[in-house]
């Protein structure tokens, strides 16, 4: 069985890339599985990962994930970064065929935008959860 994270993963730097919307803001190069601060902006990295065991079968065959991807601007306003999250939110508002696990649901669980202390950078965090269920 191919690690859940890994493949929605994946599936989601390849939907981002693929998303005319989103690389019109964002190169795909610069959609990466890469630093915790990204070498060129604006960025998204795909970040931590999570996969927790659902009580829902007794075969345990099924899987929560959770994903967080972080979205960088070189500019002191969070302006960009809100932008670029609206087409990150569109670009996953359709289903998603990750290579591997069958992908249940997958939803947003939450946006958050920070300001950097260093007054440099604008950041924004989307997280995903995803419930998968393994290919046989």
């Amino acid at each position: 069985m191919i690690e859940p994270t890994l493949a929605l993963q994946d599936a989601i730097g390849a939907r981002l890339a693929g998303t005319k919307a989103v690389t019109d803001l964002v190169p795909a190069a610069s959609i990466v599985d890469g630093p915790r601060t990204p070498a060129a902006f604006p960025s998204i990295i795909i970040g931590e990962g999570q996969t927790a065991y659902e009580e829902v079968t007794y075969e345990r065959k099924h899987v929560r994930v959770f994903m967080d991807l972080h979205i960088w601007t070189d500019e002191e306003s969070l302006a960009g970064a809100k932008i670029i999250t609206g087409a990150v939110l569109g670009a996953l508002d359709q289903p998603l065929t990750p290579e591997g696990i069958a992908l249940v649901d997958l939803y947003i669980a939450g946006t958050r935008f920070l300001r950097d202390p260093s007054r440099n950078y604008g950041r924004a965090i989307v997280s995903v959860e995803a419930i998968v269920g393994r290919l046989a």
